[in-house]
């Protein structure tokens, strides 16, 4: 089944990289630029819905609406935790290095985050970090969870704090999710049901720049775009949706695990001049 005319078709996120450096400077010495990474809505299609999911009765919100042979999904919260934002310089600029300065060389990294996706044309900044000039050839992040055991030592207070920042809005956020979807899944009879779901989706994304992404120090701005389809994380391929109500949390205590759904929305990465798109 297709998704409906008022589905949102297809969501990008803009990783805008902000280069803030000089412009004019040594290039024995290369000013470190700041780096903003946003996440935003480039559908054109997202539409308010009507939707009920509380006690309060109907509500307008921004929804993603998919409709399946079994029924429809329609949300209305998506979010999830991000770990390891990582740009890859190209192997032949780190060749020559050794030991730390060669770790150092050969990536940027950000913080943990926690992604409020973006159901509409919204702009979502997330975090903004220092990268050096030079060429970069992958981007990489990961979906992660909070459990705590499974991190080194270095990266637990990193941690801790983000768990604190999810739990003071999900208070029953599981150590083993990596996502909530909440929403109302509507079935062929017309029976409504609210579900706040939690996923469990642990993998690593990668994608390639082809060409490698340039990085100057001369005040050049960048947008990165992170193409994702979120219908094919919720759109099966026999056509029908996930019964995201069957794994609402606060009944069943249930955990879906979601991992290959999340990895097949993830479909491409575009890089475009900041004064290009401004408008997007």
């Amino acid at each position: 089944m297709l998704v409906n005319k008022y589905s949102i078709v297809a969501i990008s996120l803009i990783a805008a990289l902000l280069i803030t450096g000089c412009s004019a400077t040594n290039s024995d010495n290369p000013t470190p630029s700041d780096v903003t990474l946003q996440f935003a809505n480039k559908g054109s299609t997202a539409t308010k819905s009507k939707v009920g999911y509380s006690a309060n009765g109907l509500q307008t919100n921004d929804a993603l609406s998919i409709q399946g042979s079994n029924g429809t999904l329609v949300i209305t919260d998506l979010r999830f935790i991000v770990e390891d934002f990582e740009l890859e310089r190209v192997d032949s600029e780190c060749e020559d290095l050794e030991g730390n300065e060669e770790d150092e060389c050969e990536e940027f990294k950000s913080e943990p985050f926690f992604v409020d996706l973006p159901l509409t044309a919204d702009t979502l900044n997330l975090n903004t970090s220092t990268i050096e000039p030079g060429l970069y050839e992958e981007l990489e992040f990961e979906i992660d969870d909070l459990d705590l055991s499974e991190e080194a030592d270095e990266d637990q207070e990193g941690k801790q704090l983000l768990a604190e920042l999810v739990r003071n809005e999900f208070p029953n956020w599981p150590d083993e999710a990596s996502m909530v979807i909440i929403g109302n899944f509507i079935s062929d009879q017309g029976d409504t049901t609210a579900f706040t779901t939690y996923a469990e989706a642990e993998l690593e994304i990668e994608m390639e720049f082809s060409p490698p992404l340039e990085v100057t120090d001369n005040s050049i701005s960048k947008l990165l775009r992170i193409n994702i389809n979120p219908v094919n994380w919720f759109l099966r391929t026999d056509g029908t949706v996930f019964v995201l109500s069957d794994y609402d949390y606060s009944t069943t205590g249930n955990i879906l695990e979601f991992e290959v759904e999340i990895k097949n929305g993830f479909e491409e990465i575009e890089i475009d001049d900041d004064d290009d798109d401004d408008d997007d």
